[in-house]
């Protein structure tokens, strides 16, 4: 029995050992990519600095990918060398990766937002969606965290207002703020619904520096488009076929692209 315990404890204690070992290799990894990124910006040789930036990417997606460390600064991290590396689609997958997994980050939705200005493809919303983001601006101009916010302080405002009815009796000043806030309650509270039900769809972004739009899953198809689609464009995928992506564009428009031209979010 005595031997079976010091087995397992030097088990346990190799085990332990491998862990640290382990997250100390993570640690030196990132901290190497983010001396290379540094490296990078301070550099005035461009093809050192890219070179240096193409270190830099190699290390983040290493954590991310083989050692399966998912946490916003990382995606943050490298989205940024890929932005300063001149990889603007690889950028906003980063920041986008980044953003799903800390909504409230000012530093990832700022970085989001420039890329995004970067972009070629310009899409027009269809009239009636012009009028949807006129008529509910708060759904579409503030944050999802800043929408979740304000919904639990109107439902705790409006729970005041309630119980204040209750104990001192119908009155028309506090049931008319009740209504109100009844009414902005219901509104944000359907807003961030919304947003949690779209974000169970596939979204993603094209990657290459151009992607041809067909009408079907086959280069046989007539294109969708006279020109291509370049990086940055971002979709959601409606369906997956072998090498092909059937997407939908912000303008609502769809078409085929394959899918080496594209990452998933």
């Amino acid at each position: 029995m005595k031997n079976v315990l010091t087995i397992l404890l030097i088990l346990t204690a190799f085990a332990s050992l491998g862990s640290s070992q382990s997250t100390l290799g993570q640690q030196q990894l990132f901290q190497q990519a983010n001396e290379n990124f540094r490296a990078a910006n301070e550099s005035e040789n461009v093809s050192q600095r890219s070179e240096l930036y193409k270190k830099s990417i190699l290390a983040y997606e290493t954590l991310i990918g083989q050692n399966k460390i998912h946490n916003p600064k990382l995606y943050y991290n490298l989205a940024n060398a890929y932005l300063l590396r001149g990889n603007l689609g690889l950028a906003i997958l980063n920041y986008r990766k980044g953003q799903g997994l800390d909504p409230s980050n000012d530093n990832i939705s700022k970085n989001l937002a420039y890329a995004r200005s970067r972009t070629i493809d310009k899409f027009t919303l269809a009239t009636s969606d012009k009028v949807l983001h006129t008529l509910f601006f708060w759904h579409y101009d503030f944050s999802l965290f800043a929408r979740f916010i304000i919904t639990l302080v109107c439902f705790a405002v409006l729970c005041f207002f309630v119980t204040i009815l209750i104990l001192l009796g119908r009155k028309t000043k506090l049931l008319a703020f009740a209504i109100i806030m009844a009414i902005i309650f219901s509104s944000t509270f359907s807003s961030v619904l919304i947003e949690v039900l779209l974000e169970t769809q596939q979204q993603g972004v094209i990657t290459s520096p151009t992607a041809t739009a067909y009408q079907g899953d086959s280069t046989n198809y007539p294109k969708s488009f006279e020109d291509d689609l370049h990086q940055g464009s971002e979709f959601i995928l409606l369906e997956q076929r072998p090498n092909w992506y059937h997407i939908q564009l912000p303008d609502s428009t769809e078409c085929w692209i394959n899918d080496n031209q594209a990452g998933l979010i």
